[in-house]
């Protein structure tokens, strides 16, 4: 479709916005090396470390914006599995529309 960018730039996009917003905010910002599979980056402000994990939506409909919070992978060779969102391994969840 055109206008669309592709999904892993998209995320990209997401996570600079996120890194951006908890700059001002006065964070230090700590992302994990390779690929996390639980939170997209870390947080601190003095004593507070912050798991932060990030999604974005391209999706209006009926008035509001639509979020997937699960990963149902993301390349041709996907499995089938669908990867949801645990609450228990992330402090916020933020969302880039």
């Amino acid at each position: 479709m055109e206008g669309r960018i592709p999904p892993r730039l998209q995320g990209d996009l997401g996570e600079h916005s996120a890194i951006g917003w908890l700059l001002t905010k006065g964070y230090s910002i700590y992302l994990p090396y390779g690929h996390s599979p639980h939170c997209d980056l870390m947080a601190e402000d003095g004593p507070t470390v912050i798991r932060v994990q990030v999604k974005t939506s391209t999706v209006f409909r009926n008035f509001r914006w639509a979020v997937t919070v699960c990963t149902r992978g993301g390349n041709q060779s996907w499995s089938g599995l669908v990867k949801r969102l645990d609450p228990s391994r992330i402090d916020f969840l933020f969302v880039l529309v």
